[in-house]
């Protein structure tokens, strides 16, 4: 089997907060280092911007003979398609010379205009590839000078833990700090409490992340509906960067909502269900805290369908809801809310489709599945390759067994006894099984 190889197309992270920021000053000076570690440590970059929009890459770790070359393009996002300074697909080539002072290969390349997103990896004597972490469709991601209505873009979230991940786009390579309180609610004038309880604020260290550019910080694990309040401090600039989403001077705020219990996984004894049939839905919970009844709802769509209170115990517990479909034709959301302590937290744990058959013929479907492999039985009886034992019964664990692809699928097939399915295995691969059944 040929498999192949997809470059990475990611878009740019959601940005959802504005911000004001203390006017920039013009001063001549090149924006402090960030170094950004690669493979063992031994081998890692730093870059520096200039104001004038020159970025100055540094690679150190290299052998001084070696021949260097920076590979970069200006791309719309990070990690996205790559193009030359005339705007077609592609990259730019920029020999790195050794700076024997700093012990480090240096290359300066722009200027660029401000908001440029620019991407860079590192060829070593023509055969060697150096990317971010050594992951070979990584690059490093640097915005040029960002404007004053970009810097200070957030998103936040909070992990199943309770820690809230904050991220923030920055003027990279700028040390940024995250000013941070705990407070009672979201409005800006709270005080602030530290995490030992006196009042002040708390301050972390922000990593600046060379995959999407930009910085992000971990806070907590806190209770269950703890607020937040933070700002953000750049070290370099001294700007104080506040969410004039808000206002000039308001703070950004979340609320860590969680609960130790989140779904695993949902089922339906059926694929499809007509309108008033009943539903039977089985849902895996992974309850990570110690044993406690929780209010657990079901919400199909915009209505709640079942609600209780439950104990779960540590660990993973089979929810199961039976309701009629009195709803209209269509594919519903389905969401499985957790209450604790009057908060709540809803994920969504897959769909549910209802069909009205009321005055409609029915239409048969017929899917066929045609298993093929290509002859890996080499003319001495030995397997040239290991894919027709694998996806026989060998690709991965299903409810505690080793199945293959093949076997999955009439497993999967067997609960719903109401698809007609045809499997057509082809000559060339029965002849594998039975080769393979009677080898010694």
């Amino acid at each position: 089997m040929n498999n192949s190889r997809r470059a990475l197309a990611l878009g740019l992270l959601a940005l959802v907060l504005a911000v004001v920021v203390v006017p920039l000053v013009n001063m001549p000076v090149v924006l402090k280092s960030a170094r950004a570690q690669q493979g063992s440590g031994q081998v890692y970059s730093n870059f520096t911007v200039s104001w004038s929009g020159n970025l100055t890459v540094y690679l150190y770790g290299v052998s001084p003979s070696s021949k260097v070359l920076l590979w970069w393009g200006i791309e719309p996002y990070p990690q996205g398609p790559w193009y030359t300074t005339s705007g077609k697909p592609g990259n730019m080539e920029t020999p790195m010379t050794y700076n024997s002072t700093l012990k480090a290969f240096v290359a300066t390349i722009g200027p660029f205009e401000n908001g440029t997103w620019v991407a860079y990896v590192f060829n070593v004597n023509g055969t060697i590839w150096i990317n971010y972490e050594g992951h070979p469709f990584w690059n490093w991601n640097v915005l040029i000078n960002p404007p004053m209505n970009i810097v200070g873009y957030t998103r936040a979230w909070v992990l199943p833990n309770g820690s809230i991940v904050i991220t923030a786009i920055g003027r990279p390579p700028d040390q940024m700090i995250l000013w941070w309180g705990l407070t009672s609610g979201p409005q800006t004038g709270l005080p602030w409490y530290t995490t030992a309880g006196t009042p002040g604020a708390n301050q972390t260290v922000m990593t600046y992340n060379p995959l999407w550019g930009n910085y992000t910080a971990i806070i907590g694990p806190f209770e269950p509906g703890q607020w937040v309040q933070w700002v953000y401090h750049d070290a370099y600039t001294g700007w104080w960067i506040h969410n004039s989403n808000v206002s000039p001077s308001a703070n950004f705020a979340i609320q860590d909502v969680y609960t130790p219990v989140h779904a695993v996984a949902m089922h339906t004894n059926q694929l499809v269900y007509e309108v008033g049939q009943q539903v039977v839905m089985n849902v895996t919970v992974q309850n990570e805290g110690p044993a406690m009844n929780y209010t657990i709802a079901l919400q199909v769509g915009t209505e709640v369908v079942s609600n209780r209170t439950v104990e779960l115990p540590s660990g993973y517990s089979n929810l199961t809801f039976t309701f009629p479909a009195n709803l209209p034709m269509g594919i519903y959301n389905v969401f499985l809310l957790v209450g604790l302590k009057g908060i709540w937290q809803n994920s969504t744990v897959g769909q549910l489709y209802i069909v009205n058959t009321t005055g409609r013929k029915p239409l048969s479907v017929v899917i066929v599945w045609n298993m093929h492999q290509p002859l890996y039985l080499e003319p001495n009886g030995t397997w040239g390759q290991p894919w027709v034992q694998w996806h026989t019964g060998q690709d991965l664990y299903w409810n505690g067994s080793l199945v293959g692809a093949y076997e999955l699928q009439a497993i999967l097939l067997n609960e719903f006894p109401n698809i007609n399915v045809t499997i057509d295995f082809t000559p060339v691969l029965l002849y594998q099984w039975e080769a393979f059944l009677h080898q010694s």
